[in-house]
């Protein structure tokens, strides 16, 4: 990070000038949301080379011109996100696979594309496979990342082609992806990747019955482990059938309100970098009373609460994607959430917030 906030790269230089964090410092926030999408998005959509071209140029001009032309690609892969992940969201919501229903299944919704997309689940609700033909193959990462953040199920995103497909899943806690989709390979052209994110390709024709089938193992998995059978997950076999838990947060403590404030994110900062074996600290803090709830974003779909304790302290909050919970709680609700400490500078104004993971309605409040 050190050597980062004093690059001598001009290409560097005018990524984070053009991300318009140039004069603030630059931590694995910063990279995480604002510099390394812009790299990625032209690998995503087109090809890598001008975010190799940007790193390596000596070209004040040429570095601005590159920059500019990754920060374009950035915003339409977020629009194509966006679209795609609402599609996404809109195909899991109208098929009623989480509405209790006896079955999944598949539909072909009037769209404005006009394009045939199925949507199928087991039986226990354990599984969203989703496919589009508008879905580009660079963003169905992202939609499968959604998905399973939003509905807290493993989920494989499809851009369906012609003849051929490509799919990226992800996966929870406790759910071997890779493997599970690895006994259904006879079905696939190829598959790779490791437990919690996998992807594949398939041919177009065969995605039903791969749905299908995958779906009934894990359907037939579930109920064999409901009646008694024992259980291993991670890569062992139950009768070459897994069955899926359900999603749960490993919270790191339980923080009583009154100890959150700025000086402990930055004392939490020391532990960075964050990421895969060493995991940004979470937390969970129960009893919280909403004082304010908006919907924020261009669509609402994001949740921003004010919320506090009985000693009339208030904090702000953020949930990515959790706008539908202006639908399940209210001012005044006593909630419980699972959240990660994140820095607030907006206005220049320097403060600690919550970005919000999980909310649970207080079951104590009448």
């Amino acid at each position: 990070m050190e050597g980062l906030n004093h690059t001598e790269r001009i290409g560097l230089q005018e990524l984070i000038k053009i991300a318009g964090i140039e004069n603030r410092k630059i931590s694995t926030y910063e990279v995480g949301w604002m510099l390394g999408p812009r790299l990625n998005a032209m690998g995503r959509l087109e090809s890598a080379l001008d975010s190799l071209r940007l790193l390596c140029t000596r070209d004040r001009e040429r570095a601005r011109e590159l920059a500019q032309k990754l920060n374009e690609a950035n915003y339409q892969r977020q629009e194509m996100t966006k679209k795609a992940v609402e599609q996404a969201r809109q195909m899991v919501l109208r098929s009623h696979l989480l509405r209790g229903d006896a079955e999944g299944g598949s539909f072909t919704p009037d769209d404005e594309s006009g394009a045939g997309v199925t949507s199928q689940e087991n039986t226990s609700h354990q599984l969203i496979i989703l496919s589009h033909s508008d879905w580009h193959e660079g963003i169905i990462g992202l939609i499968a990342s959604k998905m399973t953040e939003e509905f807290g199920k493993p989920t494989l995103a499809i851009s369906q082609g012609e003849t051929i497909s490509k799919g990226s899943a992800r996966s929870i806690e406790g759910f071997n992806l890779v493997e599970n989709l690895r006994l259904h390979q006879d079905l696939l052209i190829n598959v790779g990747g490791h437990p919690m994110a996998a992807g594949l390709t398939i041919e177009t024709a065969k995605i039903t019955e791969f749905s299908n089938r995958f779906s009934d193992n894990l359907s037939q998995a579930s109920q064999e482990t409901s009646q008694g059978l024992p259980l291993q997950m991670q890569g062992e076999t139950l009768k070459n059938k897994k069955a899926v838990p359900q999603q749960k947060f490993k919270v790191d403590l339980n923080l009583p309100f009154e100890k959150i404030d700025f000086n402990l994110y930055q004392e939490l900062q020391q532990l960075e970098p964050f990421g895969l074996g060493n995991p940004q600290p979470l937390f969970q803090t129960n009893n919280l009373i909403i004082n304010d709830l908006r919907l924020v974003g261009k669509e609402g779909q994001h949740l921003k609460l004010k919320v506090g304790d009985d000693k009339a302290s208030i904090l702000d909050s953020i949930g990515f994607s959790l706008g539908f919970w202006a639908n399940e709680v209210k001012v005044g609700d006593k909630i419980n959430l699972i959240y990660y400490l994140e820095k607030d500078d907006f206005n220049g104004n320097q403060k600690v917030q919550l970005r919000i993971k999980s909310i649970e309605k207080n079951s104590l409040q009448k």
